[in-house]
Formats: structure tokens, C-alpha cells, sequence
């Protein structure tokens, strides 16, 4: 039989054996599970860098596409911008060549209203100067011109040219407002020349005259929404007249 003391010692013995295996077991699995997490957070790394490339390439071509339709857009838009300017010269020019016909036409008595008053228009009113018959021209021609005859078909392009302005290149929709804007000041003072005429049998001369002046604005106005190709064949029409040949 053992000792009490002997057999102390084999179950201290055992115990230690014990502890020592557990501790080779604790250890080997620790290292397991470290060896396979490296391998996992090796693959996520990859993975997550492969995801990221491909979001960059996608971006990349997305980008590249936006690009292309921004470029697109911008050429279509430049090509109804044109059409739309082509248009527009048209209607400025046929309008531009009735206002110059208003001015070419005008009675002796108006041209001599305005001739008295370019220039003074902002110092004393001259009134008076023109006998009564020529009054009565004056304001008669006045009358005529502000008209609803007269005024629709220069307002139905006005409104037309206006309704086209933002869809056309600046510095012709600037053109097309500012004409618009002179007409219609040029035939409120032309409008109040045949009412006044008839309470007094007098006219406002440097109304006429500003008038007259608004409407060589408004002609002036609309050049630059008239078409180079325009322009060049009114020159070339101009110079044939001139020179006739024969």
C-alpha cells in the first residue's frame, strides 16, 4: 500500500500533468483560431479593395457618360439657339424695314418738327412755329401711326420676336427688349398727339419729334437680331441700286 505522503505527492503529480495539458490545449486552440482569422481578414482586405476599384471604375465611367450628355446637350442646344436666331433675323428684318418705312414716309410738316427739335429735345419747348394746316397734317400722321391698323401688325411681330427671346443668344434677346420697349414709348407719345390736337389745335412738338426718334431706336434696336446673311444681301441689294449698272 502507499503512504499517505507518497500518494499526496502522485495526485500533486497528476495535477500538474493536468495543467500542463491544458495549457498545450489552450494554447494550440488559440493558435487555431488566430491562423484562421488572418486568413479570413487577408480575403475581407482583398474583397473590400476589389469592391473599391470597381466603385472608382463605375464612377469613372459614369462620370465619362455625363460628360458625353452634357456635350450632347450643349450641341443641341446650340443648334435650336441657331434655329431659333434664324428665325428671329427673319421677323427683326421685315419689322426693321416697316418702322424705316414710317420714317420715310413722313408728311414735310414732321420732318420739319423733328429738324427744329434733334438735339433741344431736353431745353424749352418750341411751340407754334408751324401754321395751323401743318398742325393738322402733324397730328393727323401721328394719329395714323398709332393706330390700331398701323400698330397690330408691328405689335404681332414685336410679340412674336419677344415670345422667341429666351430661347435665343443674348445679345439678341437684349436687342428684342429693347425695341420692344422704345415701340411702345414711340406710340404713347404718338397716341396723344390727335386728342390734344383737338381740344387745343395744338401739337406736341418735341413729342413728335421724340417719337420720331424713338422709332429710328427701334429700328436701330433691332440690328442685332438680324442675321449677318441678311445684312450683307440688304448691303449688296444697296450698292446694286446705287450703282446700276448700264
Amino acid at each position: 500500500m502507499l503512504e499517505p505522503a507518497m500518494l499526496a505527492q502522485a495526485v500533486a503529480a497528476l495535477g500538474d500533468t493536468v495543467r500542463v495539458v491544458d495549457t498545450i490545449q489552450t494554447l494550440d486552440t488559440v493558435w487555431v483560431v488566430q491562423s484562421n482569422r488572418g486568413w479570413v481578414d487577408t480575403v475581407t482586405a482583398w474583397s473590400t479593395g476589389a469592391v473599391a476599384v470597381l466603385a472608382l471604375v463605375a464612377i469613372g465611367v459614369e462620370v465619362r457618360r455625363e460628360f458625353a450628355r452634357s456635350r450632347e446637350r450643349a450641341a443641341e442646344a446650340a443648334v435650336r439657339r441657331a434655329a431659333v436666331d434664324a428665325r428671329i433675323s427673319a421677323v427683326a428684318y421685315a419689322l426693321r424695314r416697316e418702322l424705316t418705312s414710317w420714317l420715310a414716309d413722313t408728311p414735310d410738316a414732321v420732318d420739319a418738327v423733328v429738324q427744329l427739335h434733334t438735339g433741344t429735345l431736353q431745353g424749352a419747348a418750341l411751340t407754334g412755329f408751324l401754321p395751323p394746316a401743318d398742325m393738322h397734317v402733324v397730328a393727323q400722321w401721328a394719329a395714323d401711326r398709332s393706330s390700331r391698323t398701323a400698330v397690330q401688325p408691328a405689335e404681332h411681330q414685336l410679340l412674336q420676336l419677344l415670345g422667341d427671346a429666351p430661347d435665343a443668344s443674348p445679345a439678341v434677346a437684349e436687342a428684342i427688349r429693347r425695341a420692344y420697349v422704345v415701340f411702345y414709348r414711340a406710340v404713347d407719345r404718338l397716341s396723344r398727339q390727335q386728342p390734344r390736337y383737338d381740344r387745343t389745335r395744338d401739337i406736341d412738338e418735341p413729342g413728335i419729334a421724340m417719337a420720331c426718334q424713338d422709332l429710328q431706336a427701334c429700328a436701330s434696336a433691332l440690328e442685332p437680331a438680324i442675321g449677318s446673311e441678311l445684312r450683307q444681301v440688304e448691303a449688296t441689294l444697296h450698292a446694286e441700286q446705287q450703282h446700276p449698272e448700264g
